[in-house]
């Protein structure tokens, strides 16, 4: 029964989306404008600025009390695990708002830097790790100017350092499975525009330093 009511809590908690509150208060749909997704990103260029960090805090933080309620409820980690998912599922597909909502991005991105915290403290990832991510990001970002495209490279190499690091079998499917989704999500992101219109320019840079002419 625990288990139920903490997973129940997640997506409830999930399904309320502060965009789309905003929205309606002001006679607006957030699905019609923008970019359509009730998110924080959208709200904060349609909104306002109070609107788009409210629902950044509230998108972000809403797996994280998820978990954090299914902990008080006594369950075991690999529930309150699953009670912060089903705070994504939630917000993926609200009950409050017919089931169409976001991404579910800014949850598993609150989750996974909790889960990156986690794997710090208990040495499934180090210091170095995360500068080499870092300067991994750096170097991508340089190179395409797009973050959907440093998260495609960046999420496979910090799966790998914690699945090598051996760490609780239930954390690493937490943690991978986070990671996973953020990747599939910014691939679709790639594929439908940024990857493609990020190689034109480091083709023609690549060209230009090739090119007998190029000091």
């Amino acid at each position: 029964m625990r288990v139920l009511l903490g997973l129940c809590i997640g997506y409830l908690l999930g399904s309320v989306l502060p965009a789309e509150l905003f929205a309606r208060a002001r006679g607006i749909d957030i699905r019609a404008i923008g970019t359509r997704n009730p998110g924080a990103t959208n709200a904060l260029h349609q909104l306002g600025v109070i609107p788009g960090l409210v629902t950044a805090a509230y998108d972000m933080s809403v797996g994280l009390v998820s978990m954090y309620a299914a902990h008080l409820l006594g369950v075991s980690i690999g529930w309150v695990y699953l009670a912060g998912v089903s705070a994504v599922v939630g917000h993926c597909f609200p009950i409050f708002s017919g089931l169409k909502g976001g991404q579910g991005m800014a949850a598993t991105t609150g989750m996974l830097l909790y889960a990156m915290a986690i794997a710090l403290g208990r040495g499934w990832l180090t210091v170095w790790g995360l500068a080499l991510l870092a300067a991994l990001a750096v170097a991508v970002f340089a190179l395409t100017h797009s973050a959907t495209v440093v998260g495609v490279a960046t999420a496979p190499p910090l799966v790998l350092e914690i699945v090598l690091a051996r760490p609780d079998w239930r954390f690493a499917v937490f943690m991978g499975g986070l990671a996973a989704f953020i990747w599939l999500v910014q691939l679709g992101i790639a594929v439908r525009g940024h990857l493609f219109r990020a190689a034109g320019p480091i083709a023609e840079r690549l060209a230009h330093r090739r090119s007998p002419t190029h000091p």
